[in-house]
């Protein structure tokens, strides 16, 4: 959950092994400094005032959090590593827009990607 106003944020995020919550202030429009960090993890909550006292994994989990402005980029590996499947997308339509994307770029000949005309 992301929730964002002129000038503050507050995101929450949950794993299979913690919640993790920042909130503070947006400066400039793009800069996110927290100014409170919560991990409950283990049936504990922590709360942290600095994200250099937060301790890994989760220092760089809020890094993630607090540089792309709430959005958790996590790679197609380690999430199926983390969940045991493929999230839940539309894979046909992903094919889809993939292989039109490199029709239209030339890479490969039509009947390659596509056997019917555009």
């Amino acid at each position: 959950m992301v929730i964002s106003r002129p000038r503050g944020f507050f995101v929450r995020t949950r794993s299979s092994e913690a919640t993790l919550e920042a909130e503070g202030e947006i400066i400039d429009h793009h800069r996110w400094k927290p100014s409170l960090l919560t991990v409950q993890y283990q049936g504990l909550t922590h709360r942290y005032n600095e994200l250099h006292n937060v301790p890994e994994p989760f220092a760089s989990q809020f890094r993630n959090l607090l540089d792309h402005e709430g959005v958790q980029y996590v790679g197609l590996v380690g999430y199926v590593g983390r969940h045991g499947r493929l999230p839940g997308l539309d894979w046909a339509m992903v094919v889809a827009f993939i292989s039109g994307a490199i029709r239209r770029s030339g890479s490969l000949p039509r009947s390659w990607v596509w056997p019917y005309p555009a």
